[in-house]
């Protein structure tokens, strides 16, 4: 796992800079519900991968959520998928492919 040092510059430093550039992002495009464009893209599938392997995973999740709290819209965009299954993981360290439903709000 991390060591503190890391931690706190993962909470620190790197999620907020991150999610702030993805709330920018949300916030320039044409809809809140995509990252780009005005459909489902391989970037919303890659973000969303990401949040529930590495941000949302239940060692960090209690860490990470009062950060994610200061963009509403990144933490909006981020409930409007949700996982419904996730294979037996097929390499190291949570990650795996994973099928996801689609909610429309």
């Amino acid at each position: 796992m991390y060591r503190k040092e890391e931690l706190d510059k993962l909470l620190e430093e790197h999620y907020p800079r991150y999610f702030k550039f993805f709330e920018n992002q949300l916030k320039e495009n044409v809809s809140q519900d995509f990252l780009v464009g005005d459909k489902y893209s391989i970037a919303d599938f890659t973000l969303i991968g990401a949040f529930i392997s590495v941000i949302n995973h239940p060692s960090k999740k209690d860490l990470v959520s009062p950060i994610l709290e200061k963009y509403p819209i990144l933490k909006a965009y981020f409930e409007t998928l949700s996982l419904i299954h996730i294979s037996e993981p097929t390499r190291p360290l949570y990650i795996s492919y994973a099928v996801f439903c689609l909610k429309k709000r």
